[in-house]
């Protein structure tokens, strides 16, 4: 088993950096009832977790419909813990927003008592997203810091500068997930989450190579120490995930052989 300096968090039921990575249900509906279709949808498949992929909703510049939403939300969810993500259009969302659009929105989910995680994409403005990251925390909800580049891998050394970064500026988990070009981002995506749960963090870590070609970061993540992926109940909210049903096998093929 890899040994970690990861401290294990739990949100409800769910303790991340211990045991099985958790699986992650995106929901990607425009509409409210289309969102609750398919909410009962993924809860029938009794995910781990569920985010809400807020952006793809059509009004989620209206405070009222969000709230709305996330009730709804709450209620056919019970106990399964709920990530709220607005992920803009530079990191591979559906639409661009001010930053002062994306802080006001995250900011009242945060304030909900429906949403128990809220994912900030970190680098979009550090010095900001700092206040952010601290100003969900006194609302008593807990932090992911993330980072998507659609564009391509960093070095393995900026991957880890990168989490490191989000890790200083106290998020509770830290995520990034890159595209690869080649197998050897995919490698080094996985060198670099080894690398960062046995010397840098105690946060729980989440990491992704997209696509086809880095298929088996979402698989192996109990053996580099990603604690958390997503499978799909419909369709996929990025390159690469699969079928809920399927990934479970694919976790327990690797649990019973690598760890």
């Amino acid at each position: 088993m890899l040994e970690t300096m990861t401290e294990p968090l739990r949100i409800r039921q769910v303790v991340l950096g211990e045991g099985f990575p958790k699986i992650c249900v995106p929901l990607t509906a425009r509409d409210e009832k289309t969102l609750e279709e398919e909410a009962v949808g993924a809860v029938r498949e009794q995910p781990d977790l569920i985010e809400w992929r807020a952006d793809f909703f059509e009004n989620i510049c209206q405070p009222e419909e969000v709230e709305a939403c996330l009730t709804m939300l709450r209620r056919v969810l019970g106990e399964i813990p709920l990530i709220f993500t607005v992920r803009t259009e530079s990191e591979g969302g559906s639409r661009e927003f001010s930053v002062e659009q994306y802080e006001e929105i995250l900011r009242q989910a945060s304030q909900s008592d429906q949403a128990d995680l809220i994912d900030i994409e970190y680098f979009r403005n550090p010095s900001r997203m700092e206040k952010l990251i601290e100003d969900i925390h006194h609302d008593g909800k807990k932090v992911i810091g993330s980072h998507h580049n659609f564009a391509g891998t960093y070095a393995k050394q900026e991957l880890i500068q990168r989490m490191r970064q989000m890790d200083q500026a106290k998020a509770d988990v830290l995520k990034v997930a890159m595209m690869p070009e080649n197998l050897d981002d995919v490698c080094d995506l996985l060198k670099a989450t080894r690398e960062m749960v046995q010397e840098y963090t105690k946060c729980p870590v989440v990491t992704m190579s997209m696509s086809e070609m880095g298929r088996v970061t979402r698989y192996a993540g109990e053996v580099f120490g990603s604690c958390v992926t997503f499978a799909t109940v419909g369709e996929a909210s990025a390159p690469g995930q699969e079928d809920i049903r399927k990934m479970r096998e694919a976790l327990t093929f690797y649990h019973d052989n690598f760890v």
